[in-house]
């Protein structure tokens, strides 16, 4: 009996430990991200959703650092995986927006921000690109 308390109790901590491992890495990439470096917030995201890819804020913040080192396409991808995960979805559309209008695909670019809008109908800056892209067609 006290041979299976003691697994227990190993595999609890050895969870926990990971658990704090991973919060260890979180408050390390924010630093980076915040000091604006972008490559070395990007590997500290990497090793975040390694361990636990169900962290919302780690594929968005990552997915706005690709962005600032040109992964377009990675950074998309991970903007996509933040609103799988129901973190920032109306941020994450709008971005996605964003880049898709600096990559002059406009009509792609209206429909992220359109769905920005729906996903937060206070946000005032998408309303104002949708109306002045002339994305409006009624339907939101």
């Amino acid at each position: 009996m006290y041979k299976y308390i003691l697994i227990a109790f190993i595999l609890l901590f050895c969870s926990c430990k990971d658990n704090k491992t991973t919060n260890e890495l979180l408050v390390k990439a924010r630093k980076e991200y915040n000091s604006n470096n972008y490559e070395r917030a990007i590997l500290l995201y990497n090793n975040i959703i390694q361990k636990d890819s169900s962290i919302g804020e780690a594929y968005y913040s990552r997915a706005y650092c690709e962005t600032q080192v040109l992964e377009i396409e990675k950074s998309i991808s991970d903007y996509n995986k933040s609103i799988q995960l129901k973190y920032r979805v109306g941020d994450s559309y709008f971005s996605i927006g964003l880049i898709y209008r600096g990559l002059f695909k406009d009509s792609i670019a209206c429909k992220y921000f359109v769905l920005a809008y729906k996903s937060n109908p206070n946000d005032t800056i998408a309303l104002k690109l949708i109306k002045s892209m002339n994305c409006y067609n009624g339907n939101f």
